[in-house]
């Protein structure tokens, strides 16, 4: 997360997948932090907030290779650090830890989505 390359940092997700190293807790913290330090340069780069059915149908990185409504020198798409903890938990059953988290409502803020930063809190209570 330290060079604030979200989309490398997703090739590098999907590459270890389809090389069938599977990712950890860690791994998808480090993403997830990854996205609140990301800069929209192009409003292509980012997407709409994704419906319950993208969710169940797409993969983390195919919803962010999809097109949206970004603006330019906004932080990056909450909705990636959101896909990407749903992936975790859904697709390979791994429970996020406190600093997970920590990384989902860190992104928000960075985002100025302060309602999705309290939903990431919410979810961390549950």
């Amino acid at each position: 997360h330290r060079a604030n390359n979200l989309p490398k940092a997703l090739d590098v997700l999907e590459e270890m997948k389809s090389r069938g190293i599977h990712p950890d807790a860690r791994t998808y913290t480090t993403i997830i932090s990854t996205v609140g330090r990301q800069r929209v340069i192009d409003s292509q780069n980012s997407n709409t907030y994704l419906s319950e059915e993208d969710k169940d149908n797409n993969s983390a990185y195919s919803r962010h290779r999809g097109g949206g409504g970004g603006r330019r020198g906004r932080r990056g798409d909450p909705d990636i650090a959101f896909a990407l903890l749903y992936e975790m938990e859904h697709d390979y059953d791994i429970k996020p830890n406190g600093m997970t988290y920590c990384a989902l409502i860190d992104a928000c803020g960075r985002c100025y989505r302060n309602d999705l930063a309290l939903k990431g809190l919410r979810m961390m209570l549950r």
